[in-house]
């Protein structure tokens, strides 16, 4: 009885151990199913173990000819074809605007952000500015403004379009700069 025993356990523990990670109903289903099976063909190998009547021979009760070890094998591999088909059933979700914002950034809500809001972030440590009709968090970029930190701290807390208009104009690179910033919507 020892060895069978004994590899039937590691069998039946490493089967746990691969449908643990399966978090729904009919993964555990199918887990709660190998695990009954297999503790089935133990049963059936310990029975195989004890001594049987002079001359007589135990034989697999499914007659496939296959040892325990080899039918365990065979569910196992079941579980996992299934395992596998469940997986690629599962919908998969779309990012989300939350996911896939850059940390740090306020996200944008719902109605856009508005002039109030912006108001309120009008120094050096939380400084927004709006500029044609977008919302920008211009705090990281104060520094690093070549005109000096003097020229942005002007715009924090204000619509500060004309003046970005007024120094830029058309200027690509100023723009591509300012883009990476943006935070939301101005809310009409």
């Amino acid at each position: 009885m020892g060895v069978k025993y004994s590899y039937f356990v590691v069998v039946l523990f490493v089967a746990s151990i691969v449908l643990a990670g399966c978090g729904t109903s009919v993964e555990k289903s199918v887990e709660k199913s190998v695990q009954q099976d297999v503790q089935s063909s133990v049963e059936s190998a310990k029975a195989a173990d004890e001594p049987t009547p002079a001359g007589s021979q135990q034989e697999n009760a499914d007659d496939t000819g296959e040892t325990p070890e080899e039918e365990i094998a065979a569910k196992l591999e079941g579980v996992e074809e299934e395992t596998a088909q469940l997986e690629e059933q599962v919908p998969v979700p779309e990012p989300s605007e939350l996911d896939t914002q850059v940390a740090g950034q306020v996200p944008e809500q719902a109605s856009g952000i508005t002039l109030a809001e912006v108001a309120a972030h009008d120094n050096a440590q939380s400084c927004w500015t709006a500029i044609n009709g977008k919302v920008y968090d211009l705090t990281d970029w104060i520094s690093q403004h070549p005109g000096g930190a003097g020229n942005i701290l002007k715009l924090c807390g204000i619509d500060g379009s004309s003046a970005f208009m007024g120094k830029h104009g058309g200027n690509a690179k100023a723009k591509s700069t300012l883009e990476n910033y943006e935070i939301g919507v101005l809310s009409s």
